[in-house]
């Protein structure tokens, strides 16, 4: 709606749908615009259907995050860590006051949340096996910066130090998959055919 997307696959978001109350829940998405009350807190992730599960992580490699100033553990995504400027500008008056009135930018997705996240996430999903997509980490830095280069390879030690604890999780490491500029479009995160092929 009105130019906005409603991301549902970032950890923190997924980690929301298990502690907020409804009345938060409805508070957010009566507030902020990239909130939608029929998607995005609609995932079926936790409803113990599913013997396998499959999650990307990649979209908590770039989020922007916000921590709420009323509850430290509460934090929500929004674009990129690297673009807000560019899509704040989608929100009107109201949206903006409600989100920098209530909320602080932290910036990249802390590492200690986003491991804490993923943790979480392999509990409460013990019963399937869980499948973790990481982010390649080739050097395309003429594109998108070493920043967002080495922003990749820490997330991806993450990824990687938690899933030895957990018997159910496994990895999809597209570290083994891509691996040349080739196999890429200009970014770490869009790949050409063959790689979705293959």
């Amino acid at each position: 709606m009105e130019g906005q997307e409603y991301r549902t696959s970032d950890t923190s978001q997924l980690i929301n749908i298990l502690k907020l109350s409804e009345e938060k829940k409805k508070e957010l998405c009566d507030n902020l615009p990239f909130y939608d009350s029929r998607v995005t807190f609609a995932s079926e992730i936790f409803s113990h259907k599913y013997n396998i599960v499959v999650l990307s992580v990649v979209d908590d490699y770039i989020r922007g995050l916000y921590q709420s100033k009323d509850t430290p553990d509460l934090f929500v995504g929004y674009a990129g860590y690297f673009d807000q400027e560019e899509w704040l500008r989608k929100f009107n008056d109201y949206q903006l006051f409600y989100l920098l009135d209530n909320f602080n930018f932290v910036g990249k997705e802390p590492i200690d949340v986003f491991e804490s996240n993923l943790r979480q996430l392999a509990d409460r999903l013990s019963e399937s096996l869980f499948i973790v997509i990481n982010g390649p980490d080739i050097d395309v830095s003429e594109y998108i910066g070493r920043d967002r280069i080495n922003r990749n390879i820490e997330m991806n030690r993450v990824v990687d130090r938690v899933i030895m604890d957990y018997a159910n999780m496994r990895l999809l490491d597209m570290r083994e998959v891509v691996r040349k500029k080739s196999d890429v479009l200009k970014d770490n995160r869009h790949f050409n055919r063959n790689i979705y092929c293959n």
